[in-house]
């Protein structure tokens, strides 16, 4: 073959490839929508000379016919899949064939949602699912399903099949409308259909929210005090309150708000108050506490008796622990000792054979929490003995010199409530508290409850006055109600100083008349007593043991009063005089005697020249009386002869 053969089997070729991919024939309208069950027309009109055209369809097909123009009905379409195309047979190549397209389309029946919620109650949370159905709408590559959330536009992720979204609610998605569309685009050859489904609405159940307005607060005794709680939920929260529950509190609720109401508050009230907000989905608590400032929370506990004072060794006595209040607020109760056993009987019995006995009363209660009472006991003992003295070795004290006096004490309990009381003599005398020590043999006196030995001390000044004195003390269990006291044996105490003189019985100036002696005598106090000599310029008279000396002439003379602590000196000036009085005593007497026998004279001139009975007492008689008859101390009881 060739080469111009082959091009032009080539050519031809190409001729009939062209001219069967462009069949000559006119479809109008080339693309059809019909709804479902309706009819269309379709025309087809050849373009090239042929020898027959014709349509083939499962319905009012024509078959070959020597036709331009052919028109296609159909009727009732219902079958979208049916196949339907016009052809026609070309004079010069083969039959060629054009298909329009027929887009059969239903309108949607019916739009809905469906969710795998409950009815469209859902919790807040979890995972749901809302799908949108479309019924019996075609064609579904038509179809676009678009979702609104409270009428606006929910927007999907381009993976997300439209017709189904996944949602986890909130609880602000509560009462949240939602609503699905069917949007069927025809267009342009068609209508654009939009169909709308009832509108979904959830209904999110959650839990309490945080509880609101219940805050820390404060108030005054006497005053009224509310407490507010409420929280959002769904179904709508229901309210607890955990509280001590006094006879002054109530709780008031109002539209889904919870009050608790206090009245003439006490501090019983203070403490904590927790609200307990729940419902079926879970629950939300929060607590406040109410305080009153310089106040202390009140224990709703008491013990009887609230103090025992008992002594060492003595019989068991015991006390019990209740409850200020109802069974329903106390949680648990119970007593503690020291060694932290624990009683959960109401009664304690005090073991008067153990020092450290320290029995605790606990209760927890209702907005309280824990709380307890220390039963107040006293396990006392009176001392062995009680002695006093001078602290170091002292035979003797020298005046003011300063030393320490020591009352100890033997075998007590407890430390913290002895006193001691100081004695000096029958007084008694109180050291400044800051002067006195007090000390006991390895213990805390304040802490310790067993018995301990003790001492006390306090100084003081040693004068002369304390030579001689008894001190004493006694040591005193200062307890509730009752004092109980032990004395010491009384301490005497020598106090050794130096002599001093008593001027007030030797004056400085002492007068002697000449040719008689006076008398000087020099005292003098002092211990060890001291020794007393007389000292002058002019010889001195034998001196006497007890200080007096007897002087007979002038001079000054010296008293010295020594012993091993000290000397006093005391001088006496003798003035010699003159004594006049024998002469003026007589001078006296001589005076005397002369105005003596002068009146004697007078009296008896007086006397003689008077008229007066003269009576002569020649052979008298006595004579008697009358009993009857008074006498005054004149009448004589001698007889008289009148004389003339």
């Amino acid at each position: 073959m060739t080469g111009t053969s082959v091009f032009l089997l080539l050519f031809a070729g190409f001729i009939l490839i062209v001219t069967g991919s462009s069949c000559p024939i006119t479809i109008d309208p080339a693309k059809v929508v019909v709804k479902h069950g309706d009819t269309v027309s379709i025309n087809c009109t050849a373009e090239a000379e042929h020898e027959g055209m014709g349509w083939e369809a499962p319905q009012n097909g024509t078959g070959n016919m020597e036709v331009n123009h052919l028109t296609w009905t159909g009727a009732n379409l219902i079958d979208p899949s049916m196949h339907v195309f016009c052809f026609i047979n070309p004079v010069s190549y083969e039959q060629c064939q054009k298909q329009p397209v027929i887009v059969l389309y239903s309108v949607p029946e019916k739009v809905q949602i469906v969710s795998n919620s409950s009815g469209g109650f859902m919790k807040a949370g979890e995972d749901y699912y809302l799908l949108c159905e479309v019924h019996n709408v075609a064609p579904v590559q038509n179809l676009t399903v678009m979702w609104y959330k409270d009428d606006i536009r929910f927007h999907l992720d381009e993976f997300t099949n439209a017709s189904e979204i996944n949602f986890t609610p909130t609880r602000e998605d509560n009462g949240v409308q939602f609503r699905c569309e069917a949007h069927l685009d025809l267009t342009p050859e068609g209508r654009y259909i939009n169909v709308s489904s009832q509108t979904f609405q959830i209904d999110v159940r959650y839990p309490p929210s945080q509880i609101f307005e219940l805050e820390d607060s404060d108030f005054t005794i006497g005053s009224s005090v509310s407490l507010k709680c409420s929280a959002t939920g769904n179904p709508r929260p229901e309210y607890n309150w955990t509280y001590f529950n006094a006879t002054n509190v109530s709780e008031e609720s109002d539209d889904g708000v919870s009050r608790l109401v206090i009245r003439n508050a006490t501090t019983y009230n203070i403490g904590s108050y927790t609200c307990l907000a729940w419902n079926e989905h879970g629950s939300e608590s929060k607590t406040a506490r109410l305080s009153v400032e310089g106040a202390k929370q009140e224990c709703p506990l008491q013990i009887s008796p609230a103090k025992m004072v008992l002594e060492y060794n003595s019989e068991w006595k015991s006390a019990t622990c209740k409850a200020l209040t109802t069974s329903t607020n106390v949680l648990e109760m119970f007593w503690l000792d020291n060694r932290g056993i624990k009683n959960s009987s109401l009664e304690w019995v005090a073991d008067t054979g153990t020092w450290d006995s320290s029995p605790v009363c606990y209760g927890t209660f209702k907005g309280l929490g824990p709380c307890n009472k220390t039963l107040d006991i006293i396990l006392y003992k009176q001392p062995d003995s009680v002695s006093i003295g001078i602290e170091g070795d002292h035979t003797a004290l020298k005046e003011n010199n300063v030393y320490t006096l020591v009352c100890e004490i033997t075998s007590v309990a407890p430390a913290k409530k002895v006193i001691v009381h100081w004695f000096q003599g029958n007084e008694s005398f109180t050291p400044p508290p800051n002067k006195v020590h007090v000390g006991c043999n390895r213990c805390n006196v304040d802490e310790t409850k067993s018995n301990v030995d003790m001492w006390f001390s306090t100084n003081f000044t040693v004068n002369r006055t304390h030579n001689g004195v008894e001190f004493s003390c006694a040591a005193s269990l200062d307890l509730p109600e009752k004092t109980l006291s032990t004395v010491s044996i009384p301490l005497n105490i020598t106090v050794h100083y130096p002599p001093t003189i008593n001027k007030t019985k030797l004056s400085s100036t002492v007068p002697v008349f000449s040719g008689f002696a006076e008398d000087l005598k020099c005292e003098a106090d002092g211990n060890p007593r001291p020794e007393i000599r007389w000292i002058s310029e002019v010889d001195l008279p034998l001196q006497r043991s007890d200080g007096v000396l007897s002087v007979t002439q002038e001079g000054k003379y010296t008293c010295n009063a020594t012993n091993h602590y000290g000397s006093d000196d005391h001088q006496v000036e003798v003035i010699e005089k003159t004594d006049y009085l024998p002469l003026i005593a007589g001078f006296v007497a001589v005076t005397v005697v002369a105005i003596s026998v002068i009146f004697i004279f007078i009296y008896s001139i007086y006397y003689k020249n008077t008229k007066m009975r003269r009576y002569n007492l020649k052979n008298p008689k006595l004579s008697t009386h009358n009993g009857n008859v008074a006498h005054n101390g004149w009448d004589l009881p001698l007889p008289m002869t009148k004389l003339s």
